[in-house]
């Protein structure tokens, strides 16, 4: 499965506290009025190859049920995944990494360790200090490879507005400038993603750990 990293419950006055729940998104129940008004809406939108009582069985049987209600007006909002279904609203961590991100290949090349990604950030502090080392990272791989970064920046905006149109472009990148450029879009895809996603969470308590 690789890296992701997730955030993780914390218990705060003798209750555990749920980081889904927190920022108001709802998953899969039968004890929710709301929830079930809105998978009945899903299950009329499908084949309807399983009877509802059947659907809401299979929805809510798992041990992380999955999110029925999001967070804002889509995923985009809480960045919960680069391209990836992670629970808790997680991020594929992975996408850091430097066998497969060239930003990170460039910044360990200069000396960065970057052997963080795969522990846990405790608190606030931590977290903004490495959202400020990402930053700088990027600012200095910006500086290097202008073309690159703005091109890549340009189809994480269409990502994060949900801008259709502009992110089928990314395939005619993948033809047109071939895989090796096409890989390095989603470097500054998933190296952008990373930040905002860490920006989005280091004010609400939570730490952030590593999964595989």
């Amino acid at each position: 499965m690789g890296l992701d990293w997730v955030v993780l419950e914390k218990e705060q006055n003798g209750v555990l506290v749920n980081p889904t729940e927190t920022i108001q998104a709802k998953r899969a129940t039968r004890n929710d009025a709301e929830v079930l008004a809105q998978m009945l809406s899903i299950w009329k939108s499908g084949d309807q190859s399983l009877s509802f009582e059947e659907f809401v069985e299979d929805a809510v049987s798992p041990e992380i049920p999955p999110v029925v209600i999001p967070f804002g007006n889509g995923f985009q909002d809480a960045i919960p995944a680069f391209q990836a279904e992670v629970q808790y609203y997680g991020y594929r961590g992975r996408v850091l990494e430097s066998r497969i991100n060239c930003i990170s290949r460039f910044a360990e090349q200069s000396g960065y360790d970057f052997s963080w990604i795969f522990g846990e950030l405790n608190t606030q502090d931590e977290i903004v200090g490495k959202i400020k080392e990402l930053e700088q990272i990027y600012r200095s791989f910006l500086a290097a490879n202008k073309e690159l970064a703005l091109e890549g920046e340009k189809y994480y905006r269409a990502w994060r507005e949900q801008n259709k149109d502009l992110q089928d472009k990314l395939e005619d990148t993948y033809f047109n400038k071939g895989e090796a450029y096409w890989n390095d879009i989603l470097s500054v895809y998933g190296f952008l993603g990373a930040i905002d996603w860490l920006r989005f969470w280091s004010d609400k308590g939570f730490t952030i750990a590593a999964d595989y």
